[in-house]
């Protein structure tokens, strides 16, 4: 593997007959709030039967181009799943897909039970994503709760027309932008304005490439919600241990806290919310929609709004809380109410709970849901009367729910009770 043997079109069709070979190589991605990592972009190497790596852009190319860029996919899904099972990775893994990949019956049987953010599809401004055959592709994966990221934004001119069509959870900023970002003032006007819009939209903002402390300290400066890059590790396989080095996390952290002091006080204005409001009222109005349909919009609506690091519905049963519909990063465990939990607080008190700093709550109450990441604001609030479940969102950052936020958040929850009988809802 010390050198990257030539290709053809020959040689790629020789590599699927003699034998697929690739390995799966893991890069983090990092919050540029707490320093902890919220996933993991997968990047796949082939190699020859010797064991000589091949050039990866040119590999790829030269697959498209022989229409088997779908079989590569189904391979590389199909190995990424079961990695992320085997090594119980608890954050979502990021990966990159042909576009008509996402409607391959093989490869969807591998998405379709992850509709919960733990997988997200990285679609790139380079792919032909956009147009009447794709739209309605992607659309109906991300009504089902999948999550997408579009890659290489600003690398070239139909990256605004792919944020119009694709609606995407995360936008990737094109590491041409992120390189030297501290030294160019056109660089960082351009990354400010990306933030801009992710603010209206409600997607979060990743970039990629971060290879120096003062790319990333730019990045932070100008709002950019997750890092990528050398900076803070290198493409490795999941024995090397992917991650950055614990006192970067820690920096990360105190930057962050340095930069932009948080008062629980605050009073946010939050113009989006009117745009998406309406916009639910405008789909809600149809009458079409089935219950299972209006939850999700709900949620979606409530993720766009405040962009929480994740957002759960749960329903009663028996004797625990289960997950009925979810965005962000949330699993789908059951909670025990014989188990003390803020979630089981909040249903036997029937009244919200807010936590400013979880990681400061007794050890007693910290049960929770999930493994993703670290939330450090955690909101729960009451479903029903009487109370048949819980709505529950949590940010990052620390001291991150302010009035408004709590608001919107209970205002939506008070909506979802009055549109969803809990006999409407269904586990996953």
């Amino acid at each position: 593997m010390n050198s990257a043997t030539p290709l053809s079109q020959l040689a790629i069709t020789e590599w699927f007959e003699q034998g697929t070979l690739f390995s799966i190589a893991f890069q983090s991605l990092v919050s540029l709030s707490s320093g902890h990592v919220v996933g993991y972009e997968i990047l796949s190497r082939p190699t020859t039967q010797k064991g000589t790596s091949l050039p990866v852009e040119e590999f790829f190319e030269l697959i498209a181009q022989l229409g088997k860029a779908v079989d590569m996919d189904r391979l590389i899904v199909e190995r990424a799943m079961h990695l992320a099972h085997n090594y119980h990775i608890n954050v979502p893994i990021f990966i990159n897909l042909h576009p008509d990949s996402l409607s391959d019956p093989a490869i969807q049987q591998h998405l379709i039970p992850t509709m919960d953010g733990t997988v997200v599809i990285e679609i790139t401004e380079r792919g032909n994503w956009s147009g009447e055959a794709m739209e309605p592709v992607v659309h109906h994966y991300q009504n089902l709760g999948g999550s997408i990221a579009l890659d290489d934004f600003g690398a070239g001119y139909s990256g605004l027309q792919k944020l119009v069509t694709v609606r995407p959870n995360y936008v990737k900023i094109d590491r041409g932008l992120v390189d030297g970002c501290d030294k160019s003032a056109i660089k960082r006007n351009l990354i400010a304005s990306i933030e801009q819009i992710a603010k209206f939209l409600g997607f979060s903002l990743i970039a990629e490439g971060i290879e120096t402390y003062d790319e990333m300290v730019t990045c932070m400066t100008l709002g950019v919600d997750i890092g990528q890059g050398y900076y803070f590790s290198r493409p490795a396989s999941w024995e090397r241990n992917p991650v950055p080095d614990t006192a970067l996390t820690r920096n990360v952290a105190a930057l962050r806290t340095q930069m932009m002091p948080i008062d629980p006080n605050a009073e946010d204005y939050y113009d989006p919310f009117r745009a998406h409001f309406a916009l639910l009222m405008e789909h809600l109005a149809t009458g079409s929609l089935t219950k299972r349909d209006q939850l999700n919009l709900l949620l979606t609506t409530i993720d766009k709004v405040l962009h929480p690091f994740s957002i759960t519905c749960f329903l009663r049963q028996n004797n625990g809380l289960v997950p009925v519909a979810s965005r962000g990063h949330a699993a789908r465990s059951i909670v025990s109410l014989d188990l003390p939990s803020v979630i089981g607080q909040c249903y036997h008190s029937k009244t919200p709970q807010v936590i400013q700093r979880f990681s400061q709550t007794p050890e007693a109450l910290k049960s929770t849901t999930r493994d993703f990441g670290s939330p450090e604001s955690v909101a729960v609030m009451p479903l029903g009367r009487p109370v048949w479940g819980i709505l529950q969102a949590d940010f990052l950052s620390p001291s991150s729910w302010n009035s408004s936020r709590l608001q919107i958040l209970q205002g939506m929850a008070e909506l979802l009770t009055i549109l969803i009988p809990s006999e409407n809802l269904i586990p996953f």
